[in-house]
């Protein structure tokens, strides 16, 4: 989704992932939130995916291609998701990937502000 954002196909412009983030967790902090949650082995929305909710499903996801860089033939692969109901609270956040520093900078102090904070980390090669 980001690459499909980035490239203006949302309606965003072209070159607009510099503002948005990557919210980082772990699978067991999702599943230890007590709700229901499941695994897609691609996009959610996509008529041919499947979900599972065990963690066995989790170990037959296309690692090679969630870990890409260049996924070309593994779309649907790429875009293998973890979902959890209904909400998932700041305090189960882990780290925040930003684009560059200035914006890592803004959500830094942003981040101070809060009681829950989590590690604000430059990740350029999280973006494309």
């Amino acid at each position: 989704m980001l690459y499909t954002t980035n490239r203006g196909a949302t309606g965003r412009p072209v070159g607009c992932q510099r503002t948005i983030l990557h919210l980082v967790s772990r699978v067991s902090v999702g599943i230890g939130l007590g709700r229901a949650w499941a695994v897609s082995d691609g996009n959610a929305g996509a008529f041919h995916t499947w979900f599972a909710a065990t963690l066995d499903a989790i170990k037959t996801l296309d690692w090679a291609a969630i870990r890409a860089t260049d996924w070309r033939g593994k779309t649907h692969q790429k875009s293998a998701e973890f979902l959890v109901a209904d909400l998932f609270p700041w305090t189960g956040i882990r780290a925040i990937g930003c684009h560059n520093s200035e914006v890592a900078k803004q959500v830094q102090d942003l981040v101070n502000s809060q009681q829950h904070r989590p590690a604000v980390t430059v990740e350029p090669a999280w973006y494309y």
